[in-house]
């Protein structure tokens, strides 16, 4: 081959190495981009675990989706809280953008405000996102945006992007106290604002002789209350604590609440102002019906007859808001105690010995409420015990209670219903013991 075929020869073999060398070049590039990718994923993986690692891919990439989550730790926090949440940390070429599609995972049971969300703002690289200023993030929900990240400087930058929100404007919309224990209980008030109160009274007790119990009332009413103001709540009990507990058979506690601690409600008589709502007990009773608890007045007794009673059993009356229910005795023994109810007090179903068995008969003690309900001697049913709505801090205020006595005067309003349970249940009337509930119901006190 002469010199000019060597010439032409090499030329074309110089041709065919740049060509290689570019399609290697081509080649390394496309799978370093998929190095990239991968990194990013991992990276984006690691996220969700807690783990973060450094990024600087030198490359800008379209779309990346982060992830993020709000853990249930922050449940235990009893206050009004904001902080950042590092949702990534990510590097940017010169000139370039990325966008993100993030989802924030909210895991707890409570509302969160996002307040805002942005990269580092001393990195250089600037943020646009689709997220509206307290978007919230509603509980067990996933919150979806974007955010475009722009470096239009000609240097690589890096930083990371932080997710601000708070959570105790809407976490107190979860407060809730709930009482089912039979004594006197605290309650904080943990935030200004308004407060609803709701109380049960208890259920009055049956003879083994048979018949049927009066049921505890139904109050509520809603206050407008201070931080680290304290309130006291007295849960009546079907054994008779709180008012019902005055004879051989017990009628339903009354439950209160108070403003301030002077246990059960017979030891506020001389400091009625104190008190902010009462829910009255049901009347014992032995072959009759004993009265339901109030109401503006307790329910009187009625009679029955598959139980066996007859002349020898005696009905009395419910309490009011002014004095106790009036007593009644059996003809059989004579009465000893007193039978009328009193303030917080059921009247006393107490007889003399009987004769036959040399021990004190048996017989039907009040329910307890603000004015507790009349007892009866021997057998038959006593009266219930009246609820308390008028002290004035209380507003949309009402009772509720069975077979009772109704009112639209705002001070003693009250409202019939045929609506019974051994669960606490709004303008229900209360089987068993009693109970008590506060909720948070907004920061306004307007």
């Amino acid at each position: 081959m002469n010199n000019k075929g060597f010439a032409v020869s090499g030329i074309i073999y110089s041709v065919l190495v740049l060509f290689l060398i570019l399609v290697l070049g081509l080649l390394s590039l496309n799978g370093g981009r998929k190095v990239v990718l991968d990194r990013l994923k991992n990276d984006a993986l690691d996220y969700i675990n807690g783990e973060v690692r450094n990024n600087d891919y030198g490359i800008g990439i379209t779309s990346l989706k982060v992830k993020s989550i709000i853990g249930n730790a922050l449940e235990t926090r009893s206050s009004e809280y904001t902080k950042d949440k590092v949702i990534m940390y990510v590097s940017l070429p010169s000139n370039s953008s990325i966008t993100y599609d993030v989802e924030i995972y909210n895991e707890t049971s409570y509302i969160y405000d996002i307040l805002s969300i942005a990269f580092d703002a001393s990195s250089g690289i600037t943020a646009a996102t689709t997220l509206e200023a307290l978007d919230s993030i509603e509980a067990s929900s996933i919150h979806k945006f974007t955010i475009t990240l722009s470096n239009n400087s000609n240097i690589t930058k890096s930083g990371m992007v932080a997710c601000r929100y708070s959570y105790g404007e809407h976490l107190l919309e979860h407060v809730v106290a709930e009482y089912n224990q039979t004594r006197t209980n605290e309650f904080r008030v943990p935030y200004t604002g308004i407060y609803q109160l709701e109380v049960w009274g208890s259920e009055g007790n049956v003879s083994s002789m048979g018949g049927i119990a009066g049921t505890g009332g139904y109050a509520t009413g809603y206050i407008k209350a201070s931080e680290g103001e304290m309130l006291y709540i007295t849960l009546g009990s079907s054994k008779g604590f709180n008012g019902g507990n005055n004879g051989n058979m017990s009628g339903g506690g009354a439950t209160h609440i108070a403003i301030t601690d002077r246990g059960e409600l017979k030891n506020f008589i001389d400091n009625t102002e104190d008190i902010l709502i009462v829910a009255g007990g049901g009347g014992s009773a032995e072959r009759f019906q004993g009265g339901h608890g109030g109401g503006y007045i307790g329910g009187t007794a009625s009679a029955l007859t598959e139980f066996g009673g007859g002349s020898n059993c005696a009905i009395a009356s419910g309490g009011s808001q002014i004095s106790g229910g009036i007593g009644a005795e059996g003809s059989k023994y004579p009465f000893n105690g007193n039978k009328d109810g009193s303030f917080g007090f059921g009247g006393t179903g107490k007889s003399d010995v009987n004769p036959a068995t040399g021990i004190i008969d048996g017989a039907c003690s009040g329910g307890g409420g603000f004015f507790g309900g009349g007892g009866v001697t021997y057998c038959g049913g006593s009266g219930g015990g009246s609820g308390y709505i008028a002290n004035t801090r209380l507003y949309n205020k009402h009772m509720a209670c069975i077979n009772c006595e109704t009112s639209d005067e705002e001070s003693i309003k009250t409202i019939e219903t045929t609506c019974s349970s051994d669960t606490a249940k709004s303008d229900c009337a209360k089987l068993g013991s009693g109970y008590a509930r506060i909720t948070f119901i907004s920061r306004s006190i307007d």
